[in-house]
């Protein structure tokens, strides 16, 4: 099961520590509600000095991607070639790194054509002090991007194009690499907010079940670390409260 959060709903995952990172990985897999008109989809996004990350809709059918500094220096970046279709599976990776400035983002494996917005050049990330939220932006009072959402994790680093489009043909954040872990949230249940990378509890306002896309999981962690690629390859599988199949239908599936 996904959590489907309407336009007033959110998830509290608290005071996730941003502040000083000079580079930071957030992926989503949101199912779309529509329409999407100035909606938030991730933020931590408070007073001035404490506003580092702002994932939004901006009016049209665009995703707007928002990084700034402890100073306000803010860079920011639209999307130009998402189509974001009601119902669909979006699997969304925004990226942000000081040391060249690039911003990129992910959809399904895709990589987006960007336009520039505001043009700063923050060194690194603003503070820790607000609430790293999915869904409703309270520090602004915007309306969440209403729909499913769920697998929603942050690098501290910059992952690689590679890790971006394996995550959007739906491999888990877990098999992305263990390095520079800051938070993972399957969302899959509304009685289960465990954040599986810090071991806190996020917090739910509102908020429904709905069907969990399908993802590519490891069956055995340790089973992977001791496996060839042939067995790794043998031990993936699709999970999904919506499939109902024999093992060997879940092996053809992950190919």
């Amino acid at each position: 099961m996904a959590i489907h959060l309407g336009t007033t709903d959110r998830v509290d995952c608290g005071a996730l520590p941003t502040s000083g990172l000079t580079e930071i990985s957030i992926l989503l897999t949101w199912i779309a509600d529509n329409p999407l008109v100035g909606t938030s989809f991730v933020s931590k996004w408070g007073t001035t000095a404490q506003r580092p990350i702002l994932v939004q809709n901006n009016g049209s059918n665009q995703l707007d991607f928002l990084v700034a500094s402890a100073t306000d220096v803010i860079r920011q970046v639209r999307t130009v070639s998402v189509i974001i279709a009601g119902g669909a599976v979006n699997r969304l990776v925004f990226r942000w790194r000081a040391s060249d400035q690039l911003m990129a983002v992910t959809n399904n494996g895709s990589h987006a054509s960007l336009t520039g917005i505001l043009g700063g050049s923050p060194a690194s990330l603003g503070g820790d002090t607000f609430a790293w939220q999915y869904g409703s932006q309270t520090s602004e009072s915007k309306n969440a991007g209403a729909g499913a959402y769920a697998e929603a994790a942050v690098f501290r680093r910059f992952i690689t194009d590679d890790e971006a489009v394996a995550y959007g043909k739906g491999v888990s954040p877990e098999l992305l690499g263990s390095s520079s872990r800051l938070s993972y949230l399957k969302l899959m249940r509304t009685t289960l907010l465990n954040d599986l990378w810090r071991g806190t509890t996020a917090t739910l306002t509102g908020g429904t079940q709905a069907d969990h896309p399908g993802m590519i999981y490891a069956a055995s962690a340790r089973a992977i670390r001791r496996s060839t690629p042939a067995q790794v390859h043998r031990l993936m599988r699709i999970e999904s409260t919506t499939w109902r199949g024999s093992w060997r239908g879940a092996q053809r599936a992950s190919r």
